[in-house]
C-alpha cells in the first residue's frame, strides 16, 4: 500500500479540532509507515505545504503522531531512522516554515547525538525556525548546553537574550 492509500485512513478533518482516528486504524497506519522505511517519510515531508493552511492535515497529523510512536524505547532502530528522514529534510531544500515543522516534530525524539546538526539552524533568518530550534535544544537539555552558549556569544542581542533565557531554563 502507497502513502497515498495510508493517508486515507485518517478521517476528514473537523475545523474544530484534530480529526480522532480509531487506535487499531491509527496503530496499523503508523506501523505500515514506519514499514516503508526512509522512501515513506521522505515521500510525506515533500508533502508538507508552507502555508500550513490544513491542506496537509493528514501529512501533519501522521508525521507528528510517528514521532510519538517511535518515541518509545522498543521503536528505537525506527526512532533513529525518523530522526535522520527529519535531519535530512533541514537540508534547505523546503521552505523555512516546513523546516519549522520538523524542528518541531524533533522535540519529541532528538537527543545530544541531534545538536550539532540543528545549532547551525538558531542562525536561519526565519525567526519561527529560530525558536523552534531553540525549543528543540533546551527539550534536549544539558547536552546543548556549551554550545548554545557559544551560539549566545555570535547570536545578534534579541537571539543572544533568547538564548540567554533558554539557558536559564535548562
Amino acid at each position: 500500500m502507497d502513502v497515498d492509500e495510508r493517508l486515507k485512513a485518517i478521517p476528514d478533518l473537523d475545523r474544530s479540532k484534530m480529526p480522532g482516528v480509531d487506535q487499531e486504524v491509527a496503530d496499523k497506519l503508523f506501523v505500515e509507515l514506519l514499514k516503508g522505511g526512509q522512501e515513506s517519510i521522505t515521500d510525506l515531508i515533500g508533502r508538507l505545504d508552507a502555508a500550513d493552511n490544513g491542506s496537509d492535515y493528514r501529512v501533519r497529523f501522521s508525521l507528528h503522531n510517528l514521532a510519538k510512536v517511535v518515541a518509545t524505547p522498543e521503536r528505537k532502530s525506527e526512532r533513529e531512522m525518523f530522526v535522520k528522514t527529519l535531519l535530512a529534510g533541514l537540508d534547505g531544500s523546503h521552505p523555512a516554515a516546513v523546516a519549522v515543522f520538523l524542528v518541531q516534530q524533533l522535540q519529541w525524539i532528538a537527543g545530544e547525538a541531534e545538536v550539532g546538526t540543528l545549532l547551525p539552524l538558531l542562525e536561519h533568518e526565519d525567526p519561527r525556525l529560530f525558536d523552534a530550534t531553540l525549543a528543540t535544544l533546551v527539550v534536549i537539555g544539558k547536552a546543548a548546553t556549551a554550545p548554545l552558549q557559544a551560539a549566545m556569544e555570535k547570536a545578534d542581542s534579541h537571539r543572544s537574550a533568547a538564548i540567554e533565557s533558554a539557558l536559564s531554563q535548562m
